[in-house]
């Protein structure tokens, strides 16, 4: 279970064409494009969510396995972190 909250990076404009989402990144220059589930991640990202509510949620809409929807999850937010397009809080669960 991973207890980080992710959101949209704060220095982007957005936009939808169709069921495209548009996003340029206001620190590079660079336009990016996400489309079906991925755009439906973006969407999410709008305000902060946990990775796990947000697989769940993802999960649940697309009907799909849960362990390989946060597999899938975790690669597209890496992505979209080393792009600097999704922020990531990580959140202390206390002692274990």
């Amino acid at each position: 279970m991973d207890p980080a909250t992710v959101t949209a990076a704060p220095d982007l404009l957005t936009g939808t064409f169709g069921d495209e989402v548009v996003i340029l990144s206001l620190e590079s220059g660079t336009y990016y494009g996400l489309q079906g589930v991925a755009a439906r991640i973006w969407s999410h990202l709008q305000q902060p969510i946990s990775v796990l509510a947000l697989r769940d949620a993802i999960a649940d809409e697309f009907d799909v396995d849960v362990q390989q929807c946060e597999d899938d999850l975790h690669s597209f937010l890496d992505e979209m972190i080393a792009k600097g397009l999704v922020s990531r809080q990580e959140i202390d669960t206390g002692p274990e």
